[in-house]
């Protein structure tokens, strides 16, 4: 370490010192200024409880003056025997007891304060000669030291308590002065003149007896309270397909069969059930306006690839007679639904239908069956609706000598059940097979891309038999 460094240490150490000195002089000097403070108020306590005392002692050797020469007249008077009895003096004014006067209402109650000065009655004493010493000082042994009641700083005007030995002996006193003047009487004041009597009140008017109350009349009795009808169970919140549903148009009036044919150009036409319907006037699309398509993928190429306009479509691949009822194809709006479904949702007046071609593994008279059944349900659906039963198309031969279902022979079985059909059930049955086979029977493998399903010429020329194949009952 350097001896600058050394100095500067040596140096901060005695200015820390210096400063540690000079706080324990300020404490000592800040004790001894309290103590100070204290001592100067105590001994102005102390003062202020001389005066009293002298004050009070003072006012004891005047009474005791008044007393001692009013006895001495007395006994003059016994003693001589003359004349009249010389007026007694009056008492002066007995002096307030300062003590009493001026104690604080912190100091206590003044009335359970013993009062220092007792003094006798003269009446009572018999001769002053031999009566003891009628000032009785009390023992300042009993006084209440005045530094002991509640601080003194605080009271508002401490209790001026008289030193006792600073007490004057009656004995050696000198003679009392003479007695004060007494105060005057007070004149008596003039007696208040009585109050008038209150004039007394008048009687009170009886009151009228009440009239009695007519007695009640016994209320109806209470008509029992019909029995709530039971509420109806609400009804569960319906599905989105059960919602859709419930928007369906309602149905159109019943088709009434008149036997009144008539095509698109309205002229009339004859017919009989079951027979194929007889090629008529060509017309143009507007005849499909009110027309739906029901059946399986033949008519999605018919829709893909003919050239019908303004007509609904219900088909897909795969459906058949036995399964319309299940499978739901139909999308609408992310809702899919059955054909029959889709087919409730709007009223139409034609309803083609082309169903045949997966339900050849069936037996015909199944078949039959099945596609009655769906009769039924398309006129419960669309009852002011005419229905057309379109022909099993052909397929070529390749299929038919191949295929161990699908066979010219029992494509021709079945087209004879939609002919039973058209006659029993009174619905119109379309030849499209006969129009698009060739001379040996058969779909020309050139018209057909797996020798089932047309190709665009093919379906072109279908939807123009249908065109030129019109006919409708007039109610």
């Amino acid at each position: 370490m350097s001896p600058k460094d050394k100095n500067t240490r040596l140096l901060l150490f005695r200015l820390l010192s210096v400063a540690v000195m000079l706080a324990a002089i300020l404490l000592t000097g800040s004790v001894v200024f309290s103590q100070i403070t204290d001592s100067a108020a105590l001994a102005s306590e102390e003062d202020s409880a001389g005066v009293s005392l002298r004050n009070g002692a003072e006012a004891l050797s005047a009474e005791e003056g008044s007393l001692r020469q009013e006895a001495s007249m007395t006994e003059a008077y016994q003693t001589e025997g003359r004349g009249e009895e010389p007026a007694e003096p009056e008492k002066p004014v007995e002096a307030e007891d300062p003590a009493e006067a001026e104690a604080p209402a912190e100091t206590g109650d003044p009335a359970e304060a013993e009062d220092p000065v007792e003094v006798e009655d003269p009446a009572e004493t018999g001769d002053p000669a031999e009566a003891e010493d009628p000032v009785e000082v009390e023992d300042p042994a009993e006084t209440e030291d005045p530094a002991e009641v509640g601080d003194p700083a605080e009271a508002e005007d401490p209790v001026e308590v008289e030193d006792p030995t600073e007490v004057e002996d009656p004995a050696e006193s000198e003679q009392p002065s003479e007695p004060e003047q007494p105060a005057e009487v007070e004149q008596p004041s003039e007696p208040e003149q009585p109050a008038e009597p209150e004039q007394p009140a008048e009687p009170e008017q009886p009151s009228e007896p009440e009239q009695p109350s007519e007695p009640e009349q016994p209320s109806e009795p209470e008509q029992p309270a019909e029995p709530e009808q039971p509420s109806e169970p609400e009804q569960p919140p319906l599905d989105p397909k059960a919602a859709l549903l419930a928007e369906a148009e309602p149905p159109a009036p019943a088709h009434v069969h008149t036997g009144d044919f008539r095509d698109a150009a309205g002229a009339s036409v004859s017919y009989s059930w079951g027979e194929p319907v007889p090629a008529t006037t060509p017309t143009d699309d507007s005849w499909f306006s009110d027309a739906v398509f029901v059946g399986n993928s033949l008519f999605d190429g018919l829709w893909l690839y003919g050239n019908i306009k303004g007509s609904t479509f219900l088909s897909a691949k795969s459906i058949s007679v036995s399964n319309i009822f299940k499978e739901a194809p139909i999308n609408r709006n992310g809702i899919y639904l059955t054909i029959p479904e889709a087919l409730s949702l709007k009223q139409y007046r034609k309803i083609y239908v082309m169903l045949g071609v997966n339900e050849l593994i069936f037996a015909p008279e199944t078949y039959y069956g099945y596609y009655s059944t769906l009769i039924d349900a398309l006129r419960e659906l669309q009852p002011g609706a005419e229905i057309y039963l379109q022909s099993v198309t052909p397929v070529t031969k390749t299929v038919s000598e191949t295929n161990q279902y699908v066979k010219a022979d029992q494509i021709l079985a079945f087209n004879e059940q939609l002919k039973l059909l058209s006659a029993n059930k009174q619905v119109y049955y379309i030849n499209i097979h006969d129009e698009l086979m060739d001379e040996e029977g058969f779909l020309p493998p050139e018209q057909a891309f797996d020798g089932i399903h047309l190709l665009r010429p093919y379906y072109e020329k279908w939807c123009d038999y249908l065109r030129s194949h019109t006919i409708l009952e007039v109610n």
